[in-house]
């Protein structure tokens, strides 16, 4: 997630709520960032199993600079422990009755549909500002994020709990931000950084034990079941969006939402995934709020899929990738660039 609280604007270009908020997160960060020690001075005051887990994990980050290109900053050398299972809280908003989402603008990333909170009551009270204003709400804990490059990114406590696999995917997502950041395309530099996140922890393990090894198959199963989640809101995005434009009241809409996202929930349960990475989409009431988060992580996989196969590697996509100019409308371009019919939409 490309949450990380960069100060480096003109206060003067900034509304009074903004800075305010950019400040309280900004003083809260660099409190964080203090309190950071050398990953190698913690590593031997942890349980074993984190330190072997971090010690991939510290393979992993180099191994994705040398064999994907990602940007070589010194990110995930030092450690912070936080109390709790989360750094902070994010809110996402969507309007109740079409997929769209509620959008903040800040300086560097641009337009983004997720604002964080370091205090958990400013998150609440943004959540229920939204609600009043008619929207659909989430809330939801996080335990990373990215700087975009402009400082190393530290490992955070809560990370810990995360299998070795997820915690090499993550470490790589996170990694994709501080190479390639598109300002105001959130659904592109995240659905990008999950897609290269998994399938670049498929091919980490795979060169590490084999393709064979326990750790190998589970990040492939985890890749996989990463693409048919992908497919999986795609269709329930056009059964939202059809009942959307139907000639009927609002009530009706509302009513046939609920009635859709029990059966998608119902669908994500019997759904048969290789991993238990995405059982908890079957335990998850959905909203077009929690809609529109998933599918900012999981918009355009299939795409992403395509291109990397046209321009042979994740490396060298990644590569010319960041050789072009940030589009206006990057899935527009995205299907432009793979012959397929032009659409706003992945």
């Amino acid at each position: 997630m490309a949450l990380g609280l960069i100060m480096i604007s003109l206060p003067g270009l900034l509304s009074g709520c903004t800075l305010g908020y950019l400040l309280r997160q900004g003083v809260v960060q660099v409190g964080l960032l203090m309190r950071s020690q050398p990953l190698e001075k913690v590593l031997p005051t942890l349980p074993k199993e984190q330190q072997e887990k971090l010690a991939m994990m510290a393979v992993g980050r180099d191994w994705a600079v040398a064999n994907l290109h990602m940007k070589p900053i010194a990110s995930y050398k030092s450690y912070i422990d936080v109390p709790g299972d989360s750094v902070s809280n994010v809110v996402q908003g969507a309007s109740s009755l079409e997929l769209k989402p509620y959008l903040w603008t800040f300086p560097v990333v641009g337009a983004v549909p997720y604002k964080g909170f370091f205090n958990l009551k400013e998150a609440t009270q943004e959540k229920t500002r939204l609600e009043r204003l008619g929207y659909d709400t989430l809330m939801r804990p996080v335990s990373a994020f990215s700087m975009l490059g402009w400082l190393p990114d530290p490992l955070y406590s809560p990370m810990l709990r995360y299998d070795t696999v997820g915690l090499v995917s993550t470490v790589i997502h996170e990694m994709t931000h501080a190479t390639l950041y598109w300002p105001g395309q959130a659904d592109f530099n995240e659905s990008l950084a999950t897609y290269i996140g998994s399938q670049g922890a498929a091919q980490f393990f795979a060169a590490q034990g084999g393709a064979d090894s326990k750790m190998a198959k589970e990040a492939a199963a985890q890749a996989r079941d990463h693409l048919l989640v992908a497919a999986a809101f795609d269709t329930l995005a056009t059964e939202l969006d059809a009942i959307f434009h139907l000639p009927v009241s609002d009530a009706e809409k509302i009513a046939r939402k609920v009635e859709c996202y029990i059966r998608a929930q119902i669908r994500f349960q019997r759904m048969p995934f290789e991993s238990n990475y995405h059982r908890w989409l079957g335990d998850q009431a959905m909203n077009n709020a929690t809609f529109m988060m998933n599918r900012t992580y999981y918009a355009g996989l299939p795409m992403f899929d395509e291109l990397v196969r046209k321009h042979g590697g994740i490396a060298t996509t990644l590569e010319w990738l960041v050789a072009q100019k940030a589009p206006k409308d990057p899935w527009a371009w995205l299907h432009a660039e793979l012959g397929q019919a032009v659409s706003s939409k992945p």
